[in-house]
């Protein structure tokens, strides 16, 4: 089940997110700056602030646990799709991102927008989404922006 988040889930979806970055690096300890600044995205005020500036935070409960999320921004960006270790390659992704192309769709948002890891990149492209510039490094980490154009469905 997607529903909004609330405040309560906060810290499953740090946890789930740290997972997720740990999990894309080659090696603990690599791009300590990165995981310092994480660490502060994913902060109780910090998605409270997020949230209070109109992006919305959605959550998938599957059979009471926690396993995913997103949070999409008021210009279409998808700043985060996150789903826990775990729980990926389940369709637990594929849903989530589903979910934020209709709420952007309802939103009157022409396109869909994010940058996505080395690993994910498969997995928005097999979700439609092209590669629109070369990728980047904000400290260290690879980041590929990737959009899609939304249609009604």
């Amino acid at each position: 089940m997607i529903e909004e988040a609330q405040t309560t889930d906060f810290p499953e979806l740090k946890t789930i997110g740290m997972a997720c970055f740990e999990n894309s690096i080659r090696t603990p300890g690599e791009n300590y700056l990165a995981s310092v600044l994480f660490r502060r995205y994913f902060s109780k005020r910090r998605f409270r602030a997020r949230q209070h500036q109109g992006t919305r935070i959605f959550v998938y409960r599957h059979q009471d646990a926690l396993v995913g999320f997103y949070e999409l921004e008021t210009d279409g960006l998808l700043s985060s799709l996150y789903v826990d270790p775990d729980h990926q390659k389940k369709g637990y992704g594929g849903a989530l991102l589903r979910h934020a192309e209709q709420l952007a769709w309802q939103l009157k948002l022409p396109k869909l927008r994010l940058d996505s890891s080395q690993k994910a990149v498969i997995f928005y492209e097999a979700h439609g989404y092209q590669k629109v510039k070369k990728a980047r490094y904000v400290f260290g980490v690879c980041m590929i922006p990737m959009e899609k154009q939304l249609s009604k469905a």
